[in-house]
């Protein structure tokens, strides 16, 4: 595995937090693609297999990382 080479004044990437793409992603509709900055509207499916993927990467290069997932009727669903 090659090995990532990330620089900075801040030092070493230990930690991350990510946001597990649900439901939320089935509301941009083409007239909204534009606006949330997408080229097309996202299937679902792909975008969770992608990001799955990405979570195996950092656990390959042993970061820790937290999933972060907002559940409707919670507090933070309604966070603008």
């Amino acid at each position: 595995m090659a090995k990532i080479q990330v620089f900075s004044e801040i030092g070493k990437l230990k930690k991350v937090i990510l946001h597990h793409p649900g439901r939320e992603l089935k509301n941009i509709t083409p007239e909204l693609m534009e606006e949330f900055l997408f080229d097309e509207v996202p299937y679902v499916n792909d975008v969770v297999a992608e990001h799955d993927q990405f979570g195996k990467v950092l656990r390959d290069y042993e970061l820790r990382f937290f999933i972060f997932m907002i559940l409707s009727g919670s507090p933070l669903s309604r966070v603008t």
